[in-house]
């Protein structure tokens, strides 16, 4: 997808917290909806009780996970903040995560901005989300927290970096000062 068809397309920028297992299971799922390179809603954020013991559950989101509903209450919510956007994430692997609790769902289209970043930004040290973004952040953001919240707001904040970056606005020539002798 080339970066003018991104800016004005409708995006949903996805964050994921999940199990620690080797299939992990999605704990809690977040949602920005962009458009025109703007946030135009969310974060819709949805927290999921999974089905395996807490031994692969992060500790911290034991007291949400205590309330949560179980995935077949929340899947249908989630596909419709996806559908008909293209949905955004920063690691493949999270599409593979979300294709397995949602067999029957089929994305749009899907922009990894971990591969648009290696491309635009090849000499950078990294291209790990918290790497990407103390970049476009001068080091004032250096460690991003843990939660599908944060993950997503990352993800947004570096698309704006990006975007900007796969196709530079060009910039008008100095315009040159008229002299007017009287």
């Amino acid at each position: 997808m080339n970066a003018d068809r991104i800016r004005t397309a409708s995006l949903a920028v996805l964050g994921l917290t999940t199990t620690t297992g080797t299939q992990p299971l999605i704990l809690e799922a977040s949602v920005l909806h962009l458009t025109g390179g703007l946030i135009t809603g969310g974060p819709f954020s949805y927290w999921v009780a999974p089905d395996t013991s807490l031994g692969e559950v992060p500790a911290r989101c034991w007291p949400t996970l205590r309330l949560a509903p179980p995935w077949a209450e929340v899947a249908g919510r989630l596909a419709e903040r996806l559908d008909h956007r293209t949905v955004v994430v920063h690691e493949p692997d999270r599409i593979d995560v979300l294709r397995r609790h949602l067999p029957d769902w089929h994305p749009h289209s899907v922009l990894v901005t971990r591969e648009l970043a290696q491309q635009l930004w090849p000499r950078l040290d990294g291209h790990d989300l918290d790497t990407l973004t103390a970049h476009i952040t001068n080091q004032r953001v250096t460690h991003l927290g843990p939660g599908a919240t944060t993950e997503a707001q990352a993800i947004a904040l570096l698309l704006g970096a990006l975007l900007p970056a796969a196709h530079p606005t060009p910039q008008p020539a100095h315009p040159r000062v008229a002299r007017h002798s009287r």
